[in-house]
């Protein structure tokens, strides 16, 4: 049967859908050449439009041992899909793709032979592909992990950079259960206020392989609009309410993700012609910023409003460049410790 070789299989890979008839094949066929074979696929269509159900009843009907397909009758979001697959799924391991991404043939092993020897880690993620319109997965630019990737509790680095990304993630069926569903209410960024979650519940591995690709479509969130980057601060500003227990690291760390969230928002209404309104924003961003303890986030905020997104991004280039010479000099001091007296 295909590698089938038990009821309940290992991994759920869940794949949530939404007028993707063009492009969802992509995605299955990425999980159907994988390495590792002990899976199932639970694909989620969001009350496609188009004809999507055609293609979902295709694979249904030829793989009908490894993939099943739900069809729901409302559009509720990405969260909402992605919960009902996960009710729906049997694996031991819940592994993510979104209908436009695609994984490569190493992804479900890599993350099944991490988590089977590393025990004490909740969930593990990994590198990325990040693919131009019409590329395939072989080709694109490898983006890596801020820092190279961390394990452990990796909760105040995902503040400060998203390093999981989504296509990447597998995560233990009793960890997911600690941290609850997904945020069906949250419109944008659901799946990083979950890692944030499931950060805060268990360590999380880091698994040093490109096994994933996403493709470019995606906007960041410094390229966003308004009406998105919104999203984004009411999620922060949801979490510092809500969270209970953050240390004041992650507390600190949470502050400068909202902070961050907030200028970005800022330049969004900016590039849409409010940029009066935008200088307000940041003006008050940067005083916000000063008296929660980040000065080098009140001075980007304070920089943005005077002199704008480019004058920022000047400012973010001369900061990597710090950033980089201090690292080199890091690595020699440390490289020479066993010549020092």
């Amino acid at each position: 049967m295909d590698g089938w070789t038990a009821l309940m299989p290992r991994v759920s890979v869940i794949i949530p859908t939404y007028n993707r008839a063009h492009i969802v094949g992509e995605a299955i066929e990425s999980v159907l050449a994988q390495s590792y074979r002990d899976f199932e696929i639970i694909v989620v269509d969001d009350a496609s439009t188009d004809n999507t159900h055609e293609v979902l009843d295709d694979y249904a009907r030829r793989y009908p041992d490894r993939i099943r397909v739900i069809y729901r009758q409302i559009n509720g979001g990405t969260g909402t899909a992605r919960n009902d697959g996960i009710r729906a799924s049997q694996g031991e391991y819940i592994a993510f793709l979104d209908s436009d991404d695609l994984y490569l043939p190493n992804r479900l092993e890599s993350a099944v032979r991490f988590l089977d020897d590393h025990p004490e880690y909740g969930a593990a993620y990994a590198e990325v592909r990040h693919l131009g319109l019409g590329a395939t997965a072989s080709s694109g630019l490898w983006v890596a992990a801020h820092g190279g990737g961390r394990s452990g509790r990796i909760f105040a680095a995902l503040c400060d950079h998203q390093m999981m990304t989504t296509p990447t993630v597998t995560i233990r069926r009793s960890a997911l259960e600690r941290a609850g569903p997904f945020d069906e209410q949250i419109l944008s960024g659901q799946d990083s206020e979950m890692w944030w979650r499931v950060a805060r519940e268990t360590p999380i591995g880091y698994v040093d392989a490109v096994v994933a690709a996403f493709r470019a479509a995606r906007g960041s969130l410094c390229r966003s609009g308004s009406r998105s980057t919104v999203h984004w601060v009411r999620l922060g500003d949801n979490a510092l309410r809500s969270y209970r227990g953050l240390t004041r690291s992650e507390r600190r760390a949470l502050q400068g993700w909202c902070c961050r969230a907030r200028i970005y928002h800022a330049l969004a209404l900016w590039r849409e012609g409010d940029g009066w309104h935008a200088r307000v924003r940041l003006l008050h961003e940067s005083w916000v910023a000063l008296r929660s303890g980040l000065p080098l986030l009140a001075c980007d905020a304070a920089v943005a409003a005077l002199g704008g997104e480019r004058e920022l991004a000047r400012l973010w280039r001369a900061k990597r460049r710090v950033r980089t010479v201090i690292s080199a000099a890091a690595a020699v001091l440390t490289s020479s410790q066993g010549w020092l007296p």
